[in-house]
């Protein structure tokens, strides 16, 4: 499978992709949803990224 890019709205852009997920309180980083992205498109998607999603889900949960 080929490179994947990954296309991301600039930091202060408030309606855009990274402050949706990096800021509004999901708790992830940009790094950590490259990584299971693309931990996805090397495996079976259901099979690869439901632990580290649930993972990632279990890390929101608990934050205050």
């Amino acid at each position: 499978m080929g490179r994947v890019a990954f296309i991301w709205d600039l930091e202060g852009d408030s309606e855009g992709n990274y402050w949706h997920i990096c800021v509004e309180g999901h708790g992830v980083t940009r790094e950590e949803v490259e990584e299971v992205l693309r931990g996805i498109t090397r495996r079976r998607p259901e099979a690869a990224a439901a632990p580290r999603l649930r993972r990632l889900a279990g890390r929101q949960a608990a934050s205050p």
